[in-house]
């Protein structure tokens, strides 16, 4: 009783904060002034600056790709190394090694590509700060 009681909270929470979001959202997308613009555009202009974006250019097609694909990179750099150096990191009380760098690699493409293609048994080859 008590788990459809939560269950029809969160929904009737959610349909009544769909309109006042959707408004919100409508708002930002379109550029206008919005509750949280004093607050949260300062830190946007920064981050900006910081990027070295510019927010009045449009980004060109071989930008987006060349950034997509550094982006995805970078993701598929990351988890790798996570898996390889899994066994001097935090996380590890089973003391797990390092993966094959064969298999690291394959399982760090799958995740960044999002194929989640397993061919390892978590439990025996992942650390906790590895498993997701």
């Amino acid at each position: 009783m008590l788990i459809q009681l939560a269950h029809i909270t969160i929904l009737i929470a959610g349909l009544g904060l769909a309109i006042p979001f959707g408004r919100y959202m409508a708002k930002v997308f379109r550029g206008e002034k919005n509750l949280l613009t004093p607050v949260l555009r300062p830190v946007e202009r920064r981050l900006y600056r910081l990027c070295g974006i510019d927010e009045n250019r449009e980004m060109s097609l071989k930008t987006y790709i060349l950034t997509f694909v550094g982006f995805e990179l970078l993701g598929i750099t990351f988890v790798f190394l996570i898996m390889e150096l899994q066994g001097w990191l935090p996380l590890n009380p089973q003391g797990v090694g390092p993966m094959r760098w064969d298999l690291a690699l394959n399982t760090a493409v799958s995740y960044v590509t999002n194929t989640n293609w397993v061919a390892y048994v978590g439990e025996r080859e992942l650390s906790y700060l590895d498993e997701r």
